[in-house]
């Protein structure tokens, strides 16, 4: 009953005592596997409404699959690590004076599960499930920094602002690979205004994940020296 205030959207209108009377009705004649299945879903429900996140990729290098998946060939990726990220957030919202001050950030690692085996999750993950993915997502490495809204405010358009030190968090910013020439100069023209109009200094840097291997090649090395020779008039020693 404490989870009526997140039933759907549709049922908030012009007839919801209607409706609320209707909802108490059915759960004082529920059965306990019932009951478990609309507190589930109801918990869902709360979940998607009150907690936020901030949701950032771990790795020790650039992810193809990641700058394809979300850069659009026309991104950039901010890079940073957990212990700026973790320095930055300030702890209060934005644009909000009456909730409490300050707010409260956790941040931890995505779990990634067989639905089949969520009978042996750690307590953590028991209570922070919205930490859980299936294994088909685990190449997302994510941390995510999350938090529970107070009741005093509502998210606007799925999410919220906070305050953050945005020259503590970004340690570089990342130009796409797969960005055409001139977006990559425009992004970056853009993106220069913009931390020069915030007296921001953050190195813009291009990705060089698109650029093929190199490898020295011994052969083509002494063709080179050999045609800089005869370009001198110099002959090339024979071997013997």
């Amino acid at each position: 009953m404490d989870l009526a205030s997140f039933l759907p959207e549709e049922l908030r209108g012009p007839d919801r005592q209607d409706h609320l009377a209707r909802y108490f009705e059915l759960v004082e004649r529920c059965s306990i596997q019932q009951l478990k299945a609309v507190i589930l879903d109801m918990e869902a429900r709360e979940c998607r409404e009150r907690i936020v996140c901030n949701c950032w990729h771990a790795g020790k290098c650039e992810s193809d699959a990641m700058w394809k998946l979300y850069g659009n060939q026309l991104g950039v990726a901010l890079v940073s690590t957990v212990g700026r990220l973790a320095r930055s957030f300030k702890g209060r919202y934005s644009q909000i004076v009456c909730a409490p001050d300050p707010q409260e950030y956790t941040m931890a690692s995505v779990r990634y599960v067989d639905e089949s085996k969520l009978g042996k999750l750690d307590d953590f993950h028991v209570k922070h499930w919205w930490l859980l993915k299936r294994n088909s997502f685990a190449h997302e490495s994510e941390i995510r920094v999350f938090h529970r809204l107070s009741n005093a405010v509502d998210a606007h358009d799925g999410g919220i602002q906070i305050d953050v030190d945005v020259q503590q968090m970004i340690e570089e910013i990342v130009l796409n690979p797969f960005n055409p020439r001139w977006v990559s100069e425009a992004l970056r023209a853009a993106i220069l205004l913009i931390l020069e109009k915030n007296n921001l200094k953050i190195h813009v840097g291009q990705s060089a994940h698109a650029k093929p291997p190199t490898a020295s090649n011994p052969i083509l090395a002494t063709i080179e020296i050999d045609r800089l020779r005869a370009s001198f008039g110099v002959k090339r020693r024979k071997p013997h």
